[in-house]
């Protein structure tokens, strides 16, 4: 049991870190990378993207706004 636990502890640490170079990367700096990750969000009906980092259906939803914003669009 332990085992499953830190698998899935390691799993959402990596999407966390993936998806934190991603927008830091697409923002251009750590703090505004975090402010947008931080900030609720009405694509994320009104949730904050870090908190859709739990699950990769829910991290590949904030992986998708950000290709949307790095694409011109708007999340």
């Amino acid at each position: 049991m332990t085992k499953f636990h830190s698998n899935t502890t390691s799993e959402r640490l990596s999407r966390q870190a993936d998806i934190m170079n991603q927008a830091r990367e697409l923002f251009g700096d750590e703090e505004t990378a975090m402010v947008w990750l931080h900030t609720p969000n009405l694509a994320f009906q009104n949730a904050a993207p870090v908190d859709y980092l739990d699950t990769d259906q829910r991290a590949l939803a904030v992986r998708q706004a950000l290709n949307a914003i790095a694409a011109g669009g708007m999340a």
